[in-house]
C-alpha cells in the first residue's frame, strides 16, 4: 500500500511536545477564534435493550459528522436505532438529523441549542433504506438564489457507481429527494487493497473551489466480507465474524464535482496515520501517514492495528490547510493539519 509523502507537513495532535510546524501555525492564526459548545444529542430510543447481534451491540447516536449551513448554525448528521416493522431484529440503524445553532451567552462565551430528533425518511430514496444506514457523507451547496441545499453521499462505491441524495428539510421533517448516479471510474484501483474491502464516507465535505469539494473516506477490510463467505449467507458469515475477530481501517481523500450529480474525479492511495507515542493524544506533535493494513498478522502488531476513523474536516479562510479530526481506537481524537497543494499532489484522476 502507499503511504502519502506528506511528513513534516503534517501536525498531530498528542500530549507532550509544544512543538508544530510553522504552517500550522499559520493555519491556526487563520482560522476564526470561538469558544467550544458541548451538546449531547441523546438517544432516538433511549429504553431500547442492547442485542448480542453485530451492529446491534449498543445504542444511542454514533458517527455524528457536524456539516456548517451559515456562521452560526449547522445540521448534525448520524445514525442511531429505530423500531423495525417486521424482519429478523426489531430495530434498524438508520439516519437521523438535528438542527445545530450558536447563541451568544451574556458573558460573551457561546452555548449551542439543538432543534427536534428528526429520523431521515426513505421518501423517494433509490436503493430504498435498508436495515443498516450508516456512513452517509454530507455536504451543502448555495444555490444562485442564495438558498442553501444539503446533499449526502450515502455510496462512494455501489456496483461502481456514486449515490448521492439530496435531503428535504423543515423544521420538523427530514427526507430523501431525488437521488443522483454517476460513475466512480477507477476508484476502487486508485485506493487500492484487496478486491473485497469495503469503500464508505468519513467526513463532511468542504468546499475546495468554486467547482469542487474535498474529503476523507475510509475503508474496511475483514476476511468475512470476502464473496465466497458472503455468498453462503448471513449464518455463514456470523460464524466467520466468530472465528476472525480483526477488521482493517484506513484512509482516503477524495475530490467530486461541486454541481449534480458531483461526480468524482480524483482520491488518494489509502493511508493510515501514525498515532503519536502516549496513551492521551492531546497537545502538538509530528508524524506522517502510513500504509493502510490489510493482513491479520500486520494488523495485530503495535499501535498501526487500532482502528481509525474519519470523522470532521474543516478549511481555513484562504484554503491552504485542511484540519481533519480522526477518531483513533474508539477512545481518543487525532487532529491533523494538511497542507492542501501537498494533499492534491497525491490525488489520482479516476476517468
Amino acid at each position: 500500500m502507499a503511504s502519502l509523502g506528506l511528513k513534516d507537513r503534517l501536525c498531530q495532535w498528542m500530549k507532550g511536545s509544544a512543538k508544530c510546524p510553522s504552517s500550522a501555525r499559520h493555519a491556526l492564526a487563520a482560522l476564526p477564534r470561538s469558544k467550544a459548545a458541548i451538546v449531547e444529542l441523546g438517544g432516538a430510543l433511549p429504553r431500547r435493550e442492547c442485542q448480542d447481534i453485530l451492529n446491534f451491540r449498543g445504542n444511542g447516536p454514533e458517527d455524528a459528522r457536524l456539516l456548517p449551513l451559515t456562521t452560526t448554525r449547522a445540521l448534525v448528521v448520524y445514525n442511531d436505532y429505530a423500531e423495525a416493522a417486521g424482519g429478523a431484529v426489531p430495530f434498524r440503524r438508520t439516519i437521523y438529523v438535528r438542527d445545530l445553532v450558536l447563541q451568544r451567552t451574556e458573558n460573551g462565551g457561546s452555548r449551542a441549542v439543538l432543534g427536534p430528533i428528526m429520523r431521515v425518511l426513505g421518501g423517494t430514496a433509490e436503493p430504498p433504506l435498508g436495515d443498516i444506514e450508516k456512513n452517509w457523507a454530507p455536504f451543502a451547496r448555495t444555490t444562485r438564489a442564495g438558498s442553501v441545499e444539503v446533499f449526502v453521499h450515502r455510496w462512494l462505491d455501489r456496483k461502481g457507481e456514486a449515490i448521492v441524495h439530496r435531503l428535504v428539510l423543515d423544521k420538523a421533517s427530514a427526507t430523501v429527494g431525488e437521488t443522483l448516479l454517476s460513475s466512480n471510474g477507477k476508484l476502487r484501483e486508485v485506493i487500492g487493497g484487496p478486491h473485497h474491502t469495503e469503500i464508505s464516507g468519513g467526513t463532511s465535505a468542504v468546499l475546495l473551489n468554486e467547482s469542487h469539494f474535498v474529503a476523507f473516506g475510509h475503508t474496511m477490510t475483514m476476511p468475512c466480507a470476502l464473496p465466497e463467505i458472503k455468498s453462503q449467507g448471513k449464518e455463514a458469515k456470523r460464524r466467520c465474524l466468530r472465528k476472525n475477530q480483526w477488521r482493517a481501517y484506513a484512509l482516503f481523500a477524495y475530490v467530486f464535482e461541486s454541481t449534480p450529480p458531483f461526480r468524482l474525479v480524483a482520491a488518494t492511495p489509502e493511508f493510515r496515520i501514525v498515532p503519536p507515542t502516549g496513551k492521551r493524544i492531546y497537545g502538538y506533535g509530528l508524524g506522517p501517514p502510513a500504509p493502510a493494513i490489510t493482513r491479520p498478522t500486520e494488523f495485530v502488531l503495535g499501535s498501526l492495528g487500532k482502528p481509525q476513523f474519519p470523522v470532521g474536516l474543516s478549511i481555513d479562510k484562504n484554503g491552504r490547510y485542511l484540519l481533519l479530526s480522526t477518531g483513533f481506537r474508539d477512545l481518543d481524537t487525532i487532529l491533523s493539519w494538511v497542507k492542501v497543494d501537498h494533499l492534491m499532489q497525491q490525488m489520482k484522476p479516476l476517468h
